[in-house]
């Protein structure tokens, strides 16, 4: 299930400033030892980015998940 994004503009945020984030949070991971981050960002309960980079697992290079992909994950494990 992948979560709806609406443009940033349209709840007042500039797209290359929010580009900056990742910018940013790059080089804590190629160098720091940082082994990744999901980022979500809203206003006024309306998305305008969802995404992750890095490793949630650094040694078997297991990808981060979109928290979207985990809350649907945990939705699956806590039904059981």
């Amino acid at each position: 299930m992948s979560m709806k994004l609406d443009s940033p503009i349209s709840v007042g945020f500039n797209a290359q400033r929010l580009g900056r984030i990742r910018a940013a949070m790059q080089p804590h991971i190629d160098r720091d030892g940082f082994s990744g981050f999901n980022l979500l960002v809203a206003r006024r309960g309306r998305t305008v980015v969802n995404e992750s980079m890095g490793y949630r697992d650094i040694e078997a290079r297991a990808q981060m998940m979109l928290a979207s992909s985990m809350a649907d994950s945990l939705s699956i494990i806590r039904g059981k």
